[in-house]
């Protein structure tokens, strides 16, 4: 994962009082993203989306976990700090509610850039979209 996209989800983690992006934030997000692509990482993304552009498809996971499949995403949307402080430790930041590890936005965004290093994943099309609307996610 880029330094650059760890940096900015921590920074948004860590904003003490924000907006939601909504879905059209999350679309223009996806529109810019797309257009700052490279030739090369472009046409992956077209092809692992099957032509869909980011735009299109930027809230795909805010849509599915509304869903009972997907209710267990729902963590991977945020983190929260100890006493609301800017202070992120991941040991301990980075659990749901039952202590399962890695489940906040920092760890979804590891363990989806993880999978699409390994091309692991058996649905890379999932972890593509969860991944990209993570990056720039502010709930």
């Amino acid at each position: 994962m880029h330094a650059s996209s760890l940096t900015l989800a921590l920074t948004l983690a860590c904003a003490l009082r924000v907006a939601a992006w909504g879905y059209q934030g999350h679309q223009a997000t996806g529109a810019i993203a797309q257009a700052l692509l490279s030739d090369r990482a472009r046409t992956a993304v077209l092809q692992v989306l099957n032509g869909d552009s980011l735009a299109s498809v930027s809230n795909w996971a805010d849509d599915v976990k509304k869903q009972a499949a997907y209710k267990w995403s729902d963590p991977l949307h945020y983190v929260n700090t100890a006493d609301r402080k800017c202070v992120y430790d991941y040991s301990t930041d980075c659990k749901n509610p039952d202590g399962e590890a890695g489940m906040c936005v920092i760890g979804g965004i590891l363990n989806f850039t993880r999978q699409a290093r390994a091309e692991a994943h058996v649905n890379m099309t999932e972890s593509m979209l969860d991944m990209f609307h993570a990056v720039p996610e502010d709930e």
